[in-house]
């Protein structure tokens, strides 16, 4: 048996995983000696991988000493991508983490024991299969909609228009304070949605008639987002004295293509108080990261109204802290400035305005010069390892820089696509090496 050409890579997620190669692989025949003394491994499954990793578990077979297990993307396991690998059995079963393996990828596992003399291999085990995650790309936004009211029947088409045309996966809304203003968005949505794609494919969470989350709601994509879980939870701070509450609401998603998890938050802080907006969004934070780890999820959008400018604070304090805690601004904005540096948006479409616009129609009371940055209380942030291609703050305005009314709600719709490309295992860095090598001669 050739294990050598396939080669032998194994990892143990949290610790380092020891195995070896034994010295006598027994014959690639199953019991070539005589009858089986190990039987074949059962539950064997894929649990969990990363871009480039997989990991593996199987229940412990009695007499086994080790075990071998390969892992390929084709299921017959023919080819040259096969990883084989033997591992010895340890007293408790633990996960084992196979490396190296290619992005969006769904591999097939099989697992076989191999008995303490080392000269039996049981049958193979019933095969599994598991992907890898693979390349995400996500149209995310936020839009405080306007409490509706008598205007609404007139807005409402146009809200829900808007969210269609920016073929949105993920947003957040705000200012839909009562179970009939939720539910009004969401039918309107969907009937938009209907009318372009022939079925109502957006949802809501949490439900339009839970009080959980208040004003704050998540529009979705239901055909490339899966819900996992999702809540909300009104802050401990409040400012009372006649202030509507504040809270936020959020959701786990399983992005359908790549099968990455991610968590998306949506919130509506204080206006005009930045004690309280400074109380509430380190809160916010603070919720973030405990719903982060309690749900393991790599990736983080936090999308709503902050009531808070950059040129305010608690900018000076909040920006570097949601950038230090791993999801920063996807413009890269920086506390009292017009100007960015490391600029995350490749491409950037009306950024120059204001996301408030009171209703104002002529957009020169709340722009800036085209190559600077608004001064917007709508904000993004996002896992600082994805990239943003694209940044818009979506207006409609004529020739002359005026809003076409009916304007839809006093807040621009604010959206941004976001990206992240895994890397290429190593076997597909070579081939893709050599093919390079072969062109270039």
């Amino acid at each position: 048996m050739k294990f050598g050409r396939h080669g032998i890579v194994a990892a143990l997620l949290g610790c380092v995983l020891s195995f070896a190669v034994l010295r006598s692989i027994p014959d690639d025949r199953p019991c070539p000696q005589g009858p089986c003394e190990v039987s074949a491994p059962t539950s064997v499954q894929g649990v969990a991988s990363g871009a480039n990793w997989l990991q593996i578990s199987w229940k412990k077979v009695p007499k086994a000493f080790a075990y071998r297990v390969q892992v390929a993307p084709a299921n017959n396991f023919l080819g040259d991508e096969i990883t084989t690998l033997v591992r010895r059995d340890p007293s408790r079963p633990k996960l084992l983490a196979v490396s190296d393996l290619d992005p969006g990828t769904t591999y097939h596992v099989r697992v076989s024991a191999i008995d303490r003399a080392s000269k039996q291999l049981s049958e193979w085990s019933a095969p599994a299969t598991y992907p890898t995650k693979g390349a995400m790309q996500l149209a995310v936004g936020t839009y405080n909609v306007r409490n509706p009211d008598s205007s609404w029947d007139e807005r409402g088409p146009l809200v829900a228009a808007g969210i269609l045309g920016e073929k949105l996966h993920v947003l957040g809304v705000q200012e839909v304070y009562r179970a009939a203003e939720r539910r009004s968005l969401i039918n309107l949505v969907r009937a938009r949605a209907k009318a372009v794609y022939g079925a109502p494919v957006y949802d809501m969470t949490p439900h339009p008639q839970s009080n959980v989350g208040y004003d704050n709601r998540i529009v979705y994509d239901v055909r490339q987002l899966e819900l996992l879980k999702s809540g909300g939870k009104r802050y401990q701070y409040q400012v009372g004295d006649g202030e509507v509450d504040r809270w936020f609401a959020w959701a786990t998603f399983r992005h359908r293509p790549s099968n990455w998890t991610v968590l998306f938050v949506t919130t509506h802080l204080t206006p005009d108080n930045d004690y309280a907006d400074r109380r509430q969004w380190t809160e916010l934070v603070d919720e973030i990261n405990a719903l982060r780890v309690a749900h393991r999820v790599p990736w983080v959008v936090v999308a709503g109204d902050f009531n808070t400018t950059k040129l305010e604070k608690p900018a000076d304090v909040m920006l570097p802290a949601m950038r230090k805690n791993g999801y920063g601004d996807v413009l890269g904005q920086t506390y009292d400035s017009y100007e960015v540096r490391d600029a995350r948006a490749k491409v950037k479409k009306d950024a120059h305005l204001r996301s408030f616009n009171g209703f104002q129609r002529d957009t020169d009371k709340y722009s800036r010069d085209d190559d600077e940055i608004g001064n917007g209380v709508d904000w993004i942030f996002a896992s600082n390892d994805l990239a943003v291609p694209y940044y818009r703050v979506v207006a409609r305005y004529d020739g002359d820089g005026h809003l076409i009314e009916p304007i839809p709600s006093d807040h621009f719709l604010v959206r941004a696509t976001l990206s992240y490309d895994p890397p290429q295992s190593t076997k597909a860095k070579s081939a893709a090496k050599a093919l390079r090598s072969t062109q270039a001669q």
